[in-house]
């Protein structure tokens, strides 16, 4: 595999797409950037709570802004979060649910139709007794685009990061509550699967 990666008469052209496991170290980090960079999609996963967190683990294992500049194209972070079961899920009228949502009603998710519900403790033969049956994906992603690179360029925070390309209900904390808005899963299981920004 590094032979054909290294050799010259390799065109660029050649877009094979690469399935990194993993990149958890900075061996592996410098394999998927010369792989990359030799014209290769290369596909890879770690394991973080957001995807602005990517760049900065990225920057850790020894990564310099101009190599991420080069190569990367996008980031997504994605979580699977409970389905509600439709049989017997209750509608959820707790304060501290509706005020969760208040900030995100009045801007990004205004207009929206709001059915919050919330499972039932008890389930039913459905769902195991579970309240729950199968799962609901809630995902961010982040285009490495001018903007973007811009960001990176300056050594913004992976905050920073958030703020600026994550914003009006692009976060995956926004797309979840989306999901609790229209009663497909529970702020529960939203809180229990995806870590409530600050």
């Amino acid at each position: 595999m590094l032979e054909e990666l290294e050799s010259p008469r390799r065109s660029r052209r050649a877009a094979d797409a690469i399935l990194l496991e993993t990149i958890a170290s900075g061996d592996a980090a410098q394999l998927a950037v010369q792989a990359a960079q030799c014209g290769h999609l290369v596909l890879s996963k770690m394991t973080l709570h957001r995807a602005g967190s990517a760049i900065a683990e990225l920057r850790r294992l020894n990564l310099a802004d101009a190599q991420l500049l080069d190569t990367l194209s996008l980031v997504i972070g994605q979580r699977l979060i409970g389905r509600l079961c439709a049989g017997c899920s209750q509608p959820d009228r707790r304060d501290t649910v509706r005020r969760a949502l208040a900030a995100a009603l009045n801007t990004w998710l205004g207009g929206h139709p709001v059915n919050l519900r919330q499972a039932d403790p008890d389930g039913c033969a459905r769902c195991a007794h579970s309240g729950y049956l199968g799962s609901v994906l809630a995902y961010e992603l982040i285009e490495i685009d001018a903007r973007a690179r811009s960001l990176i360029a300056s050594g913004a925070h992976p905050v920073e990061l958030e703020v600026a390309l994550l914003s009006g209900g692009r976060s995956i904390w926004e797309r979840g509550l989306k999901l609790v808005a229209e009663g497909t899963t529970s702020f529960d299981a939203l809180k229990a699967a995806v870590r409530q920004p600050r």
